[in-house]
């Protein structure tokens, strides 16, 4: 766009670079179907990394079969193992409890509220039903980001590089309801995805919005993909005032957790 022309006027922004980011917060482990990663496993590579906090987002158990208290076991059981190694590796990263929560073809989430209030927060993402027209896509995402216990919105567009487009939705009703709601959006690093797109990514910047930079780690050698979700936001203008994975734990927690 206009970069170049700045830049020769010394009037760029101070981008976000990976050593900024303190903590990766969509994170999957074996509890999820279609990831092997091991929880003390995930947690030794995030301290490594020196992130101060990270979120076990697994995906979310299916209501229709295990039920309203078979999900409420599985949320339990879950809590005791963060809150074990929580423990286990107390002074050295925080770990906390989330799930990525599916946003159904009616926009409703495929779990009720009184079980995402359990959680310290909660994912939303579009999984199904992705050849919606664009009014139907577009309230779909918008019921997600007005209920109370929906923290950001995951990989927005659900493009994959090479092998499906992105899906067809009004983004600028979509950003516009994300600062009406106080909400976030991701941008996911894995290299298929970078997902929310640096041209959207700039404009939902330029309206307001901050972003959450994640690896949505299913596999042990995805959490090296945070960097491309840096060049993403990088690309898109952001500085690392605009990335919530920038903040300490401690304002992480007065920012997001509290509210």
């Amino acid at each position: 766009t206009n970069e170049v022309d700045l830049a020769s006027k010394s009037k760029l922004p101070n981008l976000v670079e990976l050593n900024d980011i303190k903590a990766d917060l969509h994170i999957h482990t074996n509890d999820s179907p279609d990831s092997d990663n091991d929880l003390d496993e995930v947690i030794e590579k995030c301290i490594s990394f020196g992130y101060e906090h990270i979120s076990i987002t697994d995906h979310v158990a299916s209501i229709q079969t295990h039920g309203h208290d078979g999900i409420k076991k599985i949320i339990n059981q879950k809590r005791q193992k963060i809150n074990k190694a929580n423990q286990k590796y107390k002074g050295k990263i925080k770990i906390l409890l989330g799930y990525e929560v599916n946003i159904l073809s009616d926009g409703k989430l495929s779990w009720p509220n009184d079980l995402l209030e359990q959680l310290d927060y909660a994912i939303g993402g579009v999984h199904s039903a992705l050849n919606q027209d664009k009014e139907t896509m577009t309230n779909r995402i918008i019921s997600a980001i007005e209920n109370p216990y929906i923290t950001f919105i995951a990989h927005p567009t659900n493009r994959l590089i090479k092998e499906r487009p992105s899906v067809n939705a009004d983004w600028d009703k979509i950003f516009k309801a994300i600062i009406e709601n106080n909400k976030f959006l991701e941008i996911n690093a894995h290299p298929v995805r970078l997902d929310l797109t640096y041209d959207l990514v700039k404009i939902a910047l330029d309206m307001g919005i901050k972003f959450f930079i994640n690896t949505d780690s299913h596999q042990m050698d995805h959490f090296d993909y945070m960097k491309y979700g840096i060049d993403t936001a990088r690309m898109g203008w952001c500085t690392k005032n605009d990335i919530i994975n920038c903040l300490s734990f401690e304002e992480f927690d007065k920012m997001i957790l509290r509210k």
